[in-house]
């Protein structure tokens, strides 16, 4: 399971849309699963609803835990292309892929550029979202000086989640495809083809 983090405009869904074609192309199949999804109309029109976002975020992951409970058995690869910034944005994912035997892995985009986003985000609360992921690591040591009660509660979320470590952490195109291939199994027939 690939979980993309990043801010909007960093290129998440640039990068799952990359990876899922090599994929195809390598003969792995493979699902992106978007909360974005929720909010785009059958004519691709993206419409964004506030309210919604967090039965959004709720459904995304039903779709994911139903995907690779069905799916753990043929190694289908699934990617989760929501923002996660946050930790605690990413532990339902994380835990969904521990229980159904995949392996969650972590694309970081954020030390990359940013971009103008199609959701209409304003840039300064995109940069200072950015800011606060980064100095989650540092615990509020570098970047923003995090509030004194999220240090408290994100170093007893990380008590709960020792056991949910992601695989790997992964910042380009390149790592990624270098990482699927030492960890996918491609099957070969008689004749050696894939």
């Amino acid at each position: 399971m690939l979980i993309m983090q990043g801010t909007p405009g960093q290129g998440k869904s640039t990068m799952a849309k990359k990876i899922r074609l090599w994929c195809i192309e390598q003969g792995i199949e493979c699902e992106i699963f978007s909360t974005d999804n929720f909010f785009t109309s059958a004519t691709g029109l993206y419409e964004f609803h506030g309210p919604s976002v967090p039965m959004a975020h709720q459904l995304n992951q039903l779709e994911v835990e139903e995907f690779v409970r069905q799916e753990h058995q043929t190694g289908k690869l699934c990617i989760v292309d929501n923002c996660n910034l946050f930790e605690w944005e990413q532990i339902s994912y994380k835990k969904i892929a521990f229980r159904h035997g995949y392996m969650p892995v972590i694309i970081d985009l954020r030390q990359g550029p940013v971009r103008q986003n199609l959701h209409g985000v304003p840039n300064n609360r995109v940069l200072d979202n950015l800011d606060k992921s980064l100095d989650e690591t540092n615990l509020g040591d570098k970047v923003t000086d995090l509030d004194e009660t999220y240090v408290r509660l994100l170093r007893k979320l990380r008590e709960h989640s020792t056991y949910i470590e992601p695989k790997a952490t992964l910042t380009c195109f390149g790592d990624v495809i270098g990482f699927l291939v030492d960890h996918t199994e491609i099957v070969m027939d008689d004749e050696g083809n894939n």
